[in-house]
């Protein structure tokens, strides 16, 4: 081993203190951003490309995770890869349940409309990239649940109408 000079320790000793001073700050003020990896199909080819993203901590899991969503749904920065939906559709609820890690998403109705208008991507992709990017950022999610206008995709969709003598009947609007 080669012996250090003075002036070499003395530099040794300034940087080891820098060193411990950033990790001490680094734990006494946390970083505000956090960073996310999320996929996207690229525009050319239509695989998916991943792409990271920065944004602020919050306070609780079902915060970051509403925020993760909006983001997503928002769609990539990278101008090569292209969005989920072809506008941003609008998250009408969002349930997060601790114990049970599982994720509910509401998206608004008119999303309806944006998927009817947009023969690029099935739904059940759009829903299984959801699913993957949610579950690759919050690994301990269980289950992921996307609804439609309040209603399961694909699923029969039922309303209440009134019949005679006053008596409710549940018809299937789908039929």
């Amino acid at each position: 081993m080669i012996p250090l000079s003075l002036p070499q320790k003395i530099i040794l000793a300034i940087l080891s203190f820098l060193f411990l001073v950033s990790i001490l700050l680094g734990v006494i003020f946390p970083p505000t951003l956090q960073e996310y990896r999320m996929i996207f199909p690229d525009a050319a080819t239509n695989t998916l490309v991943p792409e990271s993203q920065l944004l602020p901590r919050q306070a609780s899991q079902a915060q970051e995770i509403e925020q993760f969503l909006d983001a997503l749904l928002l769609g990539p920065v990278r101008v090569l890869s292209e969005p989920l939906f072809p506008s941003p559709p609008v998250i009408d609820a969002f349930f997060f349940d601790e114990q049970k890690k599982q994720v509910t998403v509401s998206l608004g109705i008119d999303t309806v409309q944006i998927l009817a208008d947009y023969k690029k991507r099935p739904l059940e992709t759009i829903e299984d990239l959801i699913m993957k990017n949610i579950k690759t950022n919050f690994p301990g999610i269980d289950d992921v649940t996307l609804l439609i206008g309040g209603n399961v995709p694909g699923a029969p969709v039922f309303s209440l109408q009134k019949g005679g003598e006053n008596q409710e009947t549940v018809k299937n609007v789908d039929n």
